[in-house]
């Protein structure tokens, strides 16, 4: 199961067509139905009714659709929270090891390290 599948069946499951669903999710329908058709066979039921005029949830659907539509707000979660701990680990400072040579020098002084600890804020 990947979640681009279930992106598809949420999707689906919102507009109750493939078409519709395929355009929204920027894909061509036969790779939005080999997805939906992949993740049936994952799962081992079926998600839809197809019909002519459109696709309708089976019972089996209906009891999962909430689980993956709690499973993609569970990855946007993830990666708000992510994204807020990059924002507070910008602040800190970090150590970088620079040799002489990246600080101007052509050769250390012998009483020196070949390597010196930089501390600076990023």
């Amino acid at each position: 199961m990947e979640l681009s599948q279930l992106r598809a069946f949420v999707e689906i499951a919102k507009v109750g067509q493939l078409t519709r669903a395929a355009e929204r999710l920027h894909l061509s329908q036969p790779a939005l139905s080999g997805q939906l058709k992949a993740l049936e066979e994952s799962l081992g039921v079926s998600l839809f009714e197809r019909s002519s005029s459109g696709m309708a949830l089976t019972a089996s659907g209906r009891s999962l659709l909430a689980e993956a539509e709690s499973v993609l707000a569970g990855i946007q979660q993830l990666k708000q929270t992510a994204q807020h701990l990059q924002g507070r680990l910008a602040g800190h400072g970090q150590r970088i090891v620079a040799s002489s040579r990246m600080l101007g020098r052509r050769r250390a002084p012998p009483q020196t390290p070949a390597f010196s600890m930089v501390h600076c804020t990023i």
